[in-house]
């Protein structure tokens, strides 16, 4: 298990393998599953333990996987949201220094205005497109994609990012996403999300509403409920 992560994922459709093993035999592959997630290397001579464990651990290294690159995207939008309040408060001393240091009316009135336009001029600098190119990863129309994510306020790019989570999951085949520029255009991180349950064919609904609540170990980023 990678450091400081505190759980994993067991799929419903194991039930199909583990009821045919006895009792005693699917008590210790559950005990042996415990032992590989907590790092302790465990070792069997029991065939049946080792050819029923052989899938459930392949899959438990994809999701770790698949764990790192999320955690590595919650800390880069992290840092960005950090250094986002910083520039803020920076601008903010600087109009307060430039309000309080003129004598001239005048000027004051004047500096006054020149700074507030270099203040709008920061709320421009949002979360930065390639994070959405990256997160999306369907690499077409970039040009016409990256005006239109400039555009958006921040709040609605950290929606995007939220709903990309459960919309990629639904759409695991990236040939079947839709292009990013039609994602945009029809703001379709207001559509409902339905995945596919393979344990028996039927479609589930997920609402996006709440997903990504984080533990107060991972990175703090702006939009997003932590638990």
């Amino acid at each position: 298990m990678a450091e400081n992560k505190k759980s994993f994922l067991l799929y419903c459709d194991l039930i199909h393998t583990v009821e045919k093993l006895p009792k005693s035999k699917a008590g210790e592959l559950f005990l042996h599953i415990l032992n590989y997630v907590n790092d302790n290397n465990p070792t069997t001579e029991d065939l049946l333990i080792q050819v029923t464990f052989e899938p459930i651990k392949q899959q438990l290294k994809r999701d770790l996987v698949k764990w790192d690159e999320i955690r590595g995207k919650r800390s880069e939008a992290g840092k960005i949201s950090a250094n986002k309040r910083k520039q803020k408060q920076q601008m903010s001393t600087s109009v307060e220094s430039v309000q309080q240091t003129s004598t001239n009316p005048t000027v004051t009135v004047n500096d006054t205005v020149n700074v507030s336009v270099n203040v709008n001029d920061k709320k421009d600098n949002k979360i930065p497109f390639d994070v959405f190119w990256n997160t999306y990863d369907k690499k077409v129309g970039k040009p016409k994609c990256e005006p239109k994510w400039n555009k958006l306020p921040e709040e609605t790019q950290l929606e995007i990012l939220k709903h990309l989570e459960l919309y990629k999951e639904s759409q695991p085949d990236k040939q079947y996403r839709k292009n990013p520029e039609v994602y945009l255009n029809n703001k379709s991180w207001n559509d409902e999300i339905i995945i596919r349950d393979n344990g028996n064919g039927s479609h589930k609904q997920k609402d996006i509403t709440g997903i990504r609540k984080f533990t107060e170990s991972d990175p703090k980023v702006e939009g997003f409920t932590y638990e």
